[in-house]
């Protein structure tokens, strides 16, 4: 047989661990009783795969002796079981709706066919709404159906599939970059594809269907759910199988524009579409789960069949799995397995006219099937999160007004005393009058313009390739390497702000005090409206500047826990519109300064702790901004960064280069916040591990041992709080070896305020349960 094998046991995770779970419940419609379903195991042939250069796989030609029909072990009156496969409409390609509305009509006008048995599969259907709606129809009728149901504590601990990129770094390269939006948005939907596959389940719920049905009859169709069988395609397949001698037929589909007020026959259609394929009880080839919904799932199949290929389609849709290429010499020995075509089959209407008919439509179509899927799985994960990107993400609404309660019942001693704490920190940052800060604030400001960019992160024993970016200074005849200060006022100031604004905004959500949100919402107009004093890095060049200087991420990285500051104190209504307004057009600045200059690109493909950072802040502020597609992009970023950081930290490791606790702490930082960010937006960066077994939390483990046999001696209670936290942080997702009965409270820390962490200040409040 000519097949494509599966990616490697890590690629395939997610769909290996289920297969057991294929053989689903079936939900009966007649008086909702419930049985088991009995499966038959068949023999797939086995096959062997090589890699291709670039990613992905080739196919390979596999000998097998050759297949001779035979009959059906089993007795059956039944000539054939048709299958209709109902399952999650994708928005934009499907309008919402539909899905019933095709079933209803399907009920009303299809025929009976004698001698056939008629059943359905719902199919994951997130939908719980709408597949209650179906159940009840298809009950109401007395007809069967297949119930493979969707589970959301399997579907959350999927992660997005960056093992199907040409190279680890890939999405850190100008070949990337230089990509058309169009072929983006296809990488990303390749990336999408592990949840993709359990989610849309297309080839998953045909084998099913293909499974149950060879126990039942003769002959299997398992056919999409807009599927539509007149009389007279009834009448030539029925012929076709009793007269034919194969294991195959292929059966054309004609799409229809619009539902027909009759018969389908009647109808306007074209026969573009690839066929759908009936399998006698004996056959042995079934469809390639690793194939998901818009990428060939059903064409991989018919390809390695031989089938006629009266319908267009290009070889190679994207990244990763491709499908082997038609070759009719590779079966003129094998014309047992060869495929019949016989009648057609009329495919209902998706909802969208502009999408069924014209010249670019199959164009159109797969464009909108691929822009639907990753909004909505985007959208699914979200949800399941019960996360909105107008809420805040470190911190957890629900789970600070929960922690409000408690606190105010005094019903935790621990929770009493950290909050106690912040609202101590709260306090000595409110004895600082606003007046007397900006003041203050503009007057470093003004004495240390020079030295705007000096600012050397505690990894700067690091090779010049973890640098970030140099800043773009004002003019200046000072070199900043001449300055006195270890850190740059400005970006030490812009961090102990950002800090200090958090700090505020929870202290005043805890005890109610609006003097600590109007406190926070001052510090704020001092860092966007006071001209005086401009905290923010000046985001345009400065070619006339000679001076070289260079500010790391680390200086901005506190931008993701200011952002959530601002969400809790502008849903509070302490922040005027102008000041929001002003934000929102340095975050646009800030946002085309890392993605679209030199500068930037040079963050974006640094590949020690600054490109983490680069991804977490970029996030951020795509998350604030709602500008979704940026935000998937620096998810899967970071996510393929993991395979090249873990070798290359091993080798940082041996050669000194991380030369002190602080440096390996303040890596960590970066990896546990980007991972918590992740976790929320529904990819759970804890639970990957990449085709050699890398993962964030063995990294993470390896440097917090090394960070804490050399801080033994260093008698520094910051640094060893700061490692504790990270410590418990690392242990919290349950796709880590420690078991949740070993976790310690999490209030028990005393997460104080502390400038030089950059994990955000007050980490253990509003922490959301994890998987």
């Amino acid at each position: 047989a000519r097949t494509v094998a599966r990616k490697d046991d890590t690629c395939s995770k997610g769909t290996n661990e289920r297969k057991k779970e294929e053989e689903e419940t079936i939900r009966r419609g007649w008086k909702g009783a419930l049985g088991t379903v009995l499966v038959a195991v068949l023999a797939v042939g086995c096959f062997q795969a090589k890699k291709r250069s670039g990613g992905g796989l080739e196919e390979t030609q596999i000998k097998q002796a050759e297949e001779t029909r035979q009959a059906c072990p089993h007795a059956s009156e039944v000539q054939a079981t048709l299958y209709r496969i109902l399952g999650n409409e994708v928005p934009g390609r499907h309008k919402q709706g539909q899905t019933l509305q095709n079933l209803q009509y399907m009920l009303e006008h299809e025929p009976e066919f004698e001698g056939w048995r008629r059943r359905f599969v719902l199919n994951r259907m997130v939908n719980q709404t709408l597949e209650r709606q179906i159940m009840d129809m298809l009950e109401g009728r007395g007809l069967d159906y297949l119930h493979i149901e969707f589970k959301k504590e399997e579907y959350r601990r999927i992660t997005l599939d960056t093992d199907c990129l040409p190279h680890p770094q890939y999405l850190l390269g100008d070949e990337f970059n230089r990509l058309k939006e169009s072929r983006q948005a296809r990488l990303m939907f390749s990336i999408y594809r592990l949840k993709n596959i359990y989610v849309y389940n297309n080839n998953g719920a045909r084998n099913v269907a293909l499974r149950e049905g060879k126990r039942l009859g003769n002959w299997t169709l398992p056919w999409d759910g807009n599927c539509f069988l007149e009389k007279q395609g009834w009448m030539d397949l029925s012929e076709a199988m009793r007269s034919s001698n194969v294991h195959y037929l292929t059966v054309p589909m004609r799409r229809l524009v619009e539902l027909p007020h009759d018969s389908p026959a009647n109808a306007d259609c074209l026969v573009v579409e690839e066929p759908q394929i009936a399998f006698y009880c004996t056959s042995n080839y079934t469809f390639n789960e690793e194939f998901y919904y818009g990428h060939l799932s059903k064409v991989e199949l018919l390809k390695r069949l031989g089938a006629s290929r009266t319908w267009t389609w290009p070889e190679d849709m994207g990244f990763g799995l491709r499908c082997p290429k038609s070759d009719s010499s590779t079966w003129r020995d094998m014309q047992n397995r060869m495929d019949v075509t016989v009648g057609s089959v009329a495919r209902l209407p998706s909802g969208f006219d502009a999408l069924e008919q014209g010249l670019n439509t199959p164009s159109s179509r797969n464009k909108a099937r691929v822009q639907g899927s990753i909004d909505f799985l985007f959208s699914l994960d979200l949800d399941l999160q019960q996360q909105t990107l107008n809420d805040t993400i470190f911190y957890n609404l629900g789970g600070l007004e929960v922690e409000q309660s408690l606190y105010q019942q005094g019903k935790d001693p621990h929770l009493q005393a950290l909050v106690n704490c912040l609202i101590k920190d709260g306090e000595s940052i409110l004895s600082r009058r606003a007046g007397d800060t900006r003041a203050e604030l503009g007057r470093e400001l003004k004495e240390s313009r020079s030295c705007i960019g000096s600012h050397n992160s505690p990894t700067s024993s690091h090779s010049r390739d973890n640098q970030a970016v140099p800043p773009p200074l004002k003019k200046t005849s000072i070199d900043a390497q001449q300055c006195g200060h270890p850190h740059s006022t400005q970006t030490a100031t812009l961090h102990r702000v950002a800090s200090d604004v958090t700090v505020c905004a929870l202290a005043s959500f805890f005890n109610g005090n609006s003097t600590f949100a109007q406190h926070a919402a001052e510090q704020l107009s001092s860092l966007f409206l006071d001209q005086q004093a401009a905290l923010l890095p000046n985001l345009t060049t400065d070619s006339s500047s000679g001076t070289q200087a260079r500010w790391e991420l680390h200086d901005i990285v506190s931008m993701h826990h200011l952002l959530d500051a601002v969400r809790l104190l502008a849903s509070s209504g302490f922040l005027e519109q102008v000041l929001i307004e002003r934000l929102e057009n340095w975050l646009h600045d800030l946002h085309q300064f890392l993605t679209g200059t030199a500068l930037g690109k040079e963050a974006l493909q640094a590949t020690g702790h600054n490109g983490i950072f680069y991804d977490l802040v970029v996030a951020s502020v795509a998350a604030y901004r709602n500008e979704r597609f940026t935000l998937i992009k620096a998810l899967a970023r970071a996510q393929s960064r993991i395979s090249n950081r873990f070798s290359q930290g091993i080798l940082e490791l041996e050669r000194g280069q991380f030369a002190t606790a602080e440096d390996m702490v303040y890596d960590c930082e970066g990896w546990v916040s980007m991972a918590y960010l992740s976790e929320r937006l529904g990819n759970p960066l804890w639970c990957y591990r990449d085709r050699n077994g890398y993962s964030v939390e063995a990294w993470i483990t390896l440097l917090l041992e090394r960070a804490r046999s050399l801080s033994a001696t260093s008698r520094k209670p910051t640094l060893t709080s700061r490692i504790e936290a990270l410590g418990f942080l690392i242990n919290q997702p349950t796709c880590t070896t420690e078991s949740a009965g070993t976790r310690m409270d999490k209030y028990a820390f005393r997460s104080a305020l502390n400038y030089e962490s950059a994990v955000r200040p007050y980490w253990n409040l509003g922490l959301t349960p994890t998987l």
